[in-house]
């Protein structure tokens, strides 16, 4: 079992936050639900499940809040113009294997579940004014030693530092999203062991309990 002061702090937050949703919703109910089991698998070190179930939430959130209806990349290619440009690039190059990645590429980031699940985390933050833990602190070698400084001292602006934010989100779900579903793989050590440990502010990691805030950042913005 995990017992870290992060995880207790989110399980107390988020039975504050279940207390003041209306008893009518029948959607906020099963979206609780299901953050609760994803606590429970956190504390079981089922981690891959719970990061599934932590990404399936925030990107049925997302969905809903803009309402966009879910396409396939070939659905999304086939409207008009676009097919009309892609099919113009592929018989033009002599490697078409790099046109098809640019285009899955652009559908990514303009479209879909990924860059939805992008945009409301990066927003819900925005409108808190406030990143998540990990992103404000960096470690640096001082004469043999590592020290951690606050990762804002190395940013121009708010802006500059979100858009780092938004880099690091992109990573989780490529990384830490869709492996298990996919492919049957596991979550990496790094993320394991910060689990384990409490959740630790150490550059390019991620805990399950940093996971779990988000997402709950993301319920507490969007479903109230």
């Amino acid at each position: 079992m995990i017992e870290s002061d992060m995880l207790k702090e989110i399980e107390s937050d988020f039975d504050k936050f279940c207390k003041d949703l209306t008893n009518d919703n029948r959607y906020k109910e099963e979206i609780c639900y299901l953050f609760n089991q994803a606590l429970n698998n956190i504390k079981n070190s089922h981690l891959e499940i719970a990061m599934f179930i932590l990404c399936v939430i925030i990107e049925s959130i997302s969905f809903k809040k803009n309402k966009e209806p879910f396409m396939t990349f070939d659905t999304w290619l086939s409207d008009a113009a676009r097919l009309s440009e892609f099919t113009k690039q592929i018989k033009s190059s002599e490697t078409p294997i790099e046109i098809i990645k640019h285009w899955h590429s652009k559908y990514r980031e303009t479209y879909g579940p990924r860059k939805n699940f992008v945009k409301i985390i990066v927003e819900t933050y925005k409108s808190m004014k406030k990143v998540p833990s990990f992103m404000r602190f960096k470690t640096e070698k001082n004469g043999g030693r590592r020290i951690s400084k606050f990762r804002e001292e190395g940013y121009k602006n708010g802006e500059e530092l979100y858009c780092e934010f938004e880099k690091v989100i992109k990573r989780i779900y490529d990384e830490y999203r869709s492996p298990f579903a996919h492919e049957g793989k596991f979550l990496g050590f790094d993320v394991k062991i910060h689990t384990k440990t409490g959740g630790m502010s150490v550059p390019g990691t991620i805990s399950l309990q940093d996971m779990a805030s988000i997402t709950l950042n993301v319920m507490k913005t969007n479903l109230r």
